[in-house]
């Protein structure tokens, strides 16, 4: 029924909660077990001064309110979301403009869906900080990748693509989507030579400390 399937969703503010909610706050020796109102008050307040948050494997299937993630977590510059079966595109790309201190987001084997709708439209205002994004082990094709990373062309230094299939890199919107990017991990994917890689030396960043790996095997 409608409201089994509402009841089975889950959100990531309902994983902040679950994760972040039930921990002992550590102020030294010996520790302090708080309860009631205070408890909360202090939990809460440990939430806001995150920098690190880590949901990886929650079964998160949708972003939800973004406004109240940011209430609890508004310091939040790494943003671990692997595992879960996020599928929306657009609701992530709103939850990452949302944090302005996000430099890096892992969506590691999630589920989204991206396709030609998702084009960054010329209108966007938003800028965002992400500087390093991971979306390896989703089987996305290379020109979905583009998309996903048009959003953040202009400060992505970090992109890692490990294990999605890919067997080459076409030149075409490469250069123009990447041209900023520093350090490209491409491991576990279908590239048997560096010939199918020749499109990233023409990268304006390749050659001045620019960094790729295509490793057979799964690092990231």
């Amino acid at each position: 029924t409608w409201g089994n399937i509402l009841e089975n969703m889950r959100s990531v503010l309902a994983a902040i909660h679950d994760k972040y909610e039930n921990v002992d706050i550590d102020f030294g020796d010996p520790k302090f077990q708080f309860v009631g109102q205070q408890r909360l008050q202090v939990v809460a307040s440990s939430v806001n001064l995150r920098t690190v948050v880590c949901l990886d494997g929650f079964d998160i299937d949708h972003v939800g309110d973004v406004t109240a993630i940011v209430e609890q977590i508004p310091n939040v510059s790494e943003f671990d979301l692997s595992s879960n079966k996020l599928e929306n595109f657009q609701e992530v790309i709103r939850l990452i403009d949302a944090l302005p201190n996000l430099k890096e987001i892992n969506l590691r084997a999630n589920k989204l869906v991206i396709g030609e709708e998702d084009r960054l439209s010329t209108t966007r205002t938003t800028q965002s900080a992400l500087s390093s994004i991971v979306l390896s082990e989703m089987g996305l094709e290379w020109s979905q990748i583009l998309i996903a990373c048009e959003y953040f062309s202009s400060t992505l230094h970090t992109l890692r693509v490990c294990s999605s299939g890919i067997q080459t890199i076409p030149l075409l919107n490469t250069l123009q989507v990447l041209d900023r990017v520093e350090l490209l991990h491409l491991d576990g994917n279908l590239i048997s030579e560096w010939a199918a890689l020749e499109p990233i030396s023409h990268l304006p960043r390749f050659g001045f400390g620019f960094f790729i790996s295509f490793h057979s095997i799964l690092c990231c």
